[in-house]
């Protein structure tokens, strides 16, 4: 073969047969895609190897962001409870002193510890204590978070113990007794509960606990719920240095072991005070006054009659003087009686006219007159300064049909319990809601800082020496003077602003105090309360009305009632004849309970009525009681079975007690009535229904 044969005959090549000596083929190939053969031709990818390092830090990674979302489920709910207190009160909160501070700040601690330790709990896999921890973490945050927010957005104070003690249940104290919107509470606590079960939910989902944690979690838990029953909490309305949460836990478990332990100790009683009422739907009333008139009652607290220019003087030099010059015609009441010595028992009286000895469902049933002035279609309002969380004294009122209402800590959060918010504030916050009263009104102001120990201001003290003592001394009088010139002060500037606004024409002005004031004249164990003796239930009462207010013989028969001897059941009768509704058919019920009658009209009341201390809305621990009519008046007390007989016409003092044959038909009327306790026996109201009736724990339905 030559060199050219084998150049053109590429089959005898060493590389195999020529393309020409190839089968035909049946099908072409088509050219490759330029991505494919760039693939093709490019270095294939080397084998994939897994990092360990990298895998580790993985794992590493996602247990820290576990722990990490683990911590933010435990802690979620006391940092929520936190963080939606200091939206409520910043102020408050970070104007604490330094001991109220810390107490504040290591109380939130323990909240922060308590609900995580319970999630903690309620996180583990197994076991009957992680759903005895879930329950009890959703029951105690549902209902911490739900009332304290109702309770809040009402009272600008939280739930505490003052605000539980007296409840008549434990089903009652878990919503605090709420007005009206027991049902909404519930709805707000429901929706508290729903966001608990998210809690445990995210802590089931995040935690992982282990072994050790799991075994210290439970005792942990019930060590920290012990010590939110047992360790002091900060729940005075006045201060409240503690996490809400904190004081529901604190004011519910002490409520069961004050209440129901107490309520079997004779020596220890928890004694009566306001429950809810329950009275029955009010008619829509017509009204008709003598005259187009609104109604604006001004009530001041333990005031006597002699510390005030209770008629016009010109030249009046009395404690209670600013008001004066600013009602020279007003219609005076120099024998004005309360018909008790204790407030809650004094304004049953004056708002609902009927006997205080009712029994427990009339007192509580018995409309006020708020629900008679709403009825009418009566603008209807109630300011006052008492701090209403004392003694459950919020019960008796927090259900009536008001367009505007406030109370001390509405006012000023920080009020004293027993002084309330200053009355120079509560003149201001009536002043500056004066103009939302839309005519025809009946509104309350209800003043509160004569109650001891008595708000004075230094600078506007003019009687010395003077000293904040509960004393018969010439310094404790004077303190007490101090109080009823300083009080006086702001009732003025709410007078003038009243008679100077376009509505102040329109409007008739009740003045009169719950009752009076003692300075020891009989050795009294109380300022008030402990006694029915003159010092303790002369009150002032004067009425002024603008010209056109009154009819000709509305004005003849007040005149005409300057001297008479009246009793504040008078007072009730007098408002809702000034309202217009007396003689309203609808309410002859009713208006058969009242034992007394309008001072616009010219009858009086004639039979003897009762006088106590004590009722189902109020107890004293020394019951006192008896009977007046006239200038006559007896009185019994727990540890004296004998009736005292004064004339306090002849004897004002009640210095000489004629004895029981000097009122012979005021003893019969009031032993008709009461019967008496023997000698030995100072027990408690619920113990006794021989004398004051049985004592339902429950309304009746």
């Amino acid at each position: 073969m030559t060199d050219s044969d084998s150049l053109r005959s590429p089959s005898a090549s060493l590389d195999g047969p020529a393309e020409n000596d190839l089968p035909a083929m049946t099908h072409p190939v088509p050219a490759d895609p330029p991505r494919v053969a760039a693939i093709m031709e490019s270095d294939p990818p080397p084998p994939r190897k897994r990092s360990w390092a990298a895998a580790h830090l993985r794992r590493v990674r996602g247990r820290r962001l576990r722990r990490i979302a683990a911590a933010v489920a435990l802690a979620l709910p006391g940092i929520l409870a936190l963080l939606v207190d200091m939206i409520r009160r910043p102020k408050r909160i970070f104007d604490f002193d330094r001991s109220h501070a810390a107490g504040y700040w290591v109380s939130s601690v323990l909240v922060l510890l308590l609900w995580g330790a319970l999630l903690a709990v309620a996180a583990k896999r197994r076991g009957m204590g992680r759903q005895a921890a879930a329950g009890v973490f959703v029951f105690l945050f549902a209902f911490a978070s739900g009332v304290q927010h109702a309770f809040f957005w009402k009272y600008n104070v939280y739930v505490g113990f003052d605000a539980v003690l007296y409840s008549a249940s434990f089903p009652t104290t878990l919503v605090a007794a709420f007005p009206k919107g027991t049902a909404g509470t519930l709805a707000i606590v429901a929706g508290a509960a729903m966001i608990a079960l998210l809690f445990v939910v995210a802590a089931r989902i995040f935690v992982r606990p282990k072994r050790l944690f799991r075994r210290v979690a439970q005792p942990v838990s019930g060590g920290l719920v012990v010590a939110a029953i047992f360790l002091p909490a900060s729940y005075r309305a006045s201060v409240q240095s503690s996490p809400p949460d904190l004081i529901y836990v604190h004011a519910v478990t002490r409520y069961i072991v004050e209440r129901y332990q107490a309520w079997d100790v004779p020596e220890k009683p928890t004694l009566v005070r306001p429950q809810r009422r329950f009275p029955d739907p009010m008619p829509a009333l017509h009204r008709a006054p003598a005259a187009p008139r609104n109604v604006l009652f001004l009530l001041q607290e333990s005031e006597r009659e002699d510390a005030v220019c209770n008629e016009y003087e010109p030249d009046c030099d009395k404690p209670g003087r600013a008001s004066n010059d600013l009602v020279p015609h007003r219609f005076a009441f120099r024998e004005m009686r309360s018909a008790a010595s204790s407030t809650a028992v004094a304004i049953s009286n004056l708002w609902s006219g009927i006997d205080p000895i009712s029994g427990f469902e009339d007192m509580h049933k018995a409309p006020l007159l708020w629900d008679y002035a709403h009825a009418a279609g009566y603008t209807t309002a109630y300011w006052t300064g008492q701090n209403l969380i004392f003694g459950n004294a919020r019960l008796y009122v927090q259900d009536l049909p008001l367009d505007h209402f406030a109370m001390g800590t509405n006012i000023d959060a920080k009020c004293d319990t027993l002084i309330g918010a200053k009355d120079e504030a509560l003149s201001d916050y009536a002043i500056r809601h004066w103009k939302k009263l839309k005519e025809p009104f009946f509104a309350v102001v209800h003043y509160s800082n004569l109650h001891r120990p008595r708000l004075v201001d230094k600078k506007r003290s003019p009687y010395q020496p003077s000293a904040d003592k509960h004393t018969r001394k010439e310094e404790g009088q004077n303190h007490y003077k101090n109080a009823v010139y300083l009080s006086d002060i702001a009732v003025a500037k709410l007078l003038k602003h009243v008679r100077s606004s376009p509505a102040g024409a329109r409007t008739v002005i009740v003045y009169t105090s719950d009752h009076a004031e003692a300075l020891h004249e009989h050795r009294n164990e109380n300022d008030h309360s402990a006694t029915v003796f003159e010092e303790e239930i002369h009150v002032p009462m004067w009425i002024d009305a603008p010209e056109g207010t009154l009819s000709a013989a509305e004005k003849a028969s007040l005149d005409a009632k300057r001297d008479t001897y009246l009793i504040q059941y008078d007072v009730a009768a007098t408002v809702l004849d000034l309202l217009g509704v007396w003689d309203a058919p609808e309410i002859a019920e009713h208006r058969a309970k009242i034992i007394g009658l309008p001072m616009t009209r010219p009858e009086t009341w004639d039979k003897p009525r009762p006088l106590t201390n004590v009722a189902w809305v109020w107890e004293y621990y020394l019951p006192n009681w008896g009977m007046m009519a006239g200038s006559r008046k007896v009185i019994a007390r727990v540890d004296d079975p004998e009736y005292m007989c004064f004339d306090v016409e002849e004897d004002p003092g009640e210095v000489t007690d004629l004895g029981e044959a000097g009122c012979p038909d005021l003893v019969a009327a009031a032993r008709a009535r009461f019967r008496i306790l023997p000698k030995d026996m100072k027990t408690h109201m619920r113990n006794r229904p021989d004398i004051w009736g049985p004592w339902p724990p429950l309304p009746a339905p």
